[in-house]
């Protein structure tokens, strides 16, 4: 929260758009019998904070993140070479907080972390619900009293168990090496605070 807008605004909401520019970890399930790729679409996410302390000149908020994303898996068959496309679409919901760091007059540093959980649901696959957590840092330009631009990047891990096989339907399609699949996303948001 910016130094003139501490006591009488001590709510914001961000709404933006991200894109998934990294996804490790993830694999086919049977690279012996068919590919495995997952094309990340645009994501959208919204930010809920509620201004919490002030630390000398810093600022520390609490959070709640959701995030919208319509992807694309693809497999190919190894032996007949033939495609399959089959949408998936992921929620994110997690709540946290921020540091807000008192770098100029109208520019804003922050890092983040939250807590929660993620869905992800296919026509063609089970549901995969699990917990997720994720770090952010980013830059915050005010614009005016009530308005910013919000640019951050997200890194979001999603906690699985001992099954690390997943998007199944009589078969696994893809796997993820360890326990925690990682997905990196950068994002661009309009802040509204009130």
């Amino acid at each position: 929260m910016p130094n003139q807008a501490s006591a009488d605004r001590l709510w914001s909401l961000s709404l933006g758009q991200s894109g998934t520019f990294s996804d490790t970890g993830l694999s086919s399930a049977a690279p012996q019998q068919f590919g495995f790729k997952l094309d990340p679409g645009q994501s959208y996410q919204l930010l809920l904070g509620r201004f919490y302390e002030q630390i000398e000149q810093d600022y520390t908020n609490i959070e709640l993140f959701i995030a919208s994303q319509r992807s694309n898996i693809q497999t190919k068959n190894t032996a007949t070479q033939t495609t399959r496309n089959s949408e998936l679409d992921s929620l994110h919901i997690q709540a946290g907080g921020s540091y807000q760091f008192a770098y100029a007059k109208n520019i804003r540093p922050f890092i983040g972390m939250a807590l929660g959980g993620s869905r992800f649901t296919s026509k063609d696959y089970d549901a995969l619900n699990r917990v997720s957590f994720s770090f952010n840092a980013g830059v915050s330009f005010d614009l005016g009293q009530a308005v910013a631009l919000r640019l951050d990047t997200r890194a979001l891990g999603i906690v699985l168990d001992s099954r690390t096989e997943i998007f199944c339907a009589g078969g696994c399609v893809a796997k993820v090496t360890g326990n925690l699949w990682m997905q990196y996303s950068a994002a661009a948001a309009l802040e509204f605070r009130f």
